[in-house]
């Protein structure tokens, strides 16, 4: 039976990643170093305890505060995740 507090602490990281992913895509720090860096650490989360995604958490979150310090951004993280979707969409594998 899997713990309903690791999936849930899971899903906080998870939407953390996700929205420093498109606060890294939207100011266009999303080099390709840096992609395979986000999906080695993306991959690495399935693998984390609780107490590692609560740090891994802490940090991203932390990361995500001095980007939008840093570029002055003024819309929630939510609204940066749609626009990375639409963008996302716009592709149709196309890189």
């Amino acid at each position: 039976m899997n713990d309903v507090k690791l999936i849930q602490e899971r899903q906080k990281a998870e939407l953390s990643f996700r929205e420093y992913e498109a606060i890294l895509v939207l100011t266009n720090q999303m080099t390709a170093v840096r992609r395979l860096e986000y999906v080695k650490k993306r991959e690495m989360m399935d693998y984390l305890e609780k107490k590692e995604l609560r740090q891994f958490s802490k940090k991203v979150n932390s990361e995500i505060l001095h980007l939008r310090n840093y570029y002055g951004a003024k819309v929630p993280n939510s609204v940066m995740v749609d626009y990375l979707e639409k963008i996302e969409s716009g592709l149709e594998n196309k890189i």
